[in-house]
């Protein structure tokens, strides 16, 4: 049998060159085919719907927002940059962006809704039903009727889970919790809604 022959190094390596060539030329085709397509005019984003929970937003305002802050077309957007635009508008807790073929956006929202203040009363910190404090302006037409939560920061939800279990226990002789504060020593101090203070140490 008859030994294969061996190619001179020189014509190998002229064989290595043009397949390296080849493959380059083949991943720049399919970089440009795809750069192509994903700015290609069918994919410019025709619309944005927003649904879920919209008590404390204009559609109209929020969709502009977007419209005016968004690059790219349907294909290119970065959804977590479009998710972090919608979360930084006042009252929305979560926002979930979904691409809806073949050229719009779904946009799904989560309001806070709010139970008590964080600190003073009308002070724009609101704590919500999570135990999470944001930051709004109030228009609930029960504001006034909004409990004082006070407490270190990073201790809200501490603080809420505090005065859920509490108030149930004044709600037994008609008396409502109007400020509850956690102090920085970890002791718990309550107003209540007849002027009553009580102080009840660490828990």
């Amino acid at each position: 049998m008859a030994d294969t022959p061996v190619l001179p190094l020189d014509v190998r390596l002229m064989n290595w060159v043009a397949s390296a060539l080849f493959v380059v030329a083949c991943v720049l085709g399919l970089g440009a085919g795809a750069w192509w397509v994903a700015r290609h005019p069918a994919w410019t984003l025709a619309g944005i719907t927003i649904e879920g929970d919209v008590t404390h937003q204009n559609v109209v305002t929020v969709r502009a927002h977007l419209a005016s802050s968004l690059h790219g077309s349907f294909l290119t957007l970065n959804l977590q940059d479009v998710q972090k635009l919608l979360e930084d508008v006042p009252w929305v807790r979560q926002a979930v962006v979904q691409r809806t073929f073949p050229n719009r956006l779904t946009v799904t929202l989560e309001e806070h809704r709010p139970v008590a203040w964080w600190g003073e009363a009308a002070s724009g910190r609101l704590v919500n039903d999570k135990g999470e404090v944001f930051e709004a302006t109030a228009d609930d037409s029960h504001a006034d009727e909004w409990s004082e939560l006070v407490g270190p920061d990073g201790q809200s939800e501490r603080v809420y889970a505090f005065y859920q279990q509490l108030q149930p226990v004044f709600d037994r002789i008609g008396r409502e919790v109007r400020r509850l504060e956690l102090t920085s020593r970890g002791s718990w101090r309550a107003e209540l809604d007849n002027g009553a203070r009580i102080e009840m140490g660490r828990g």
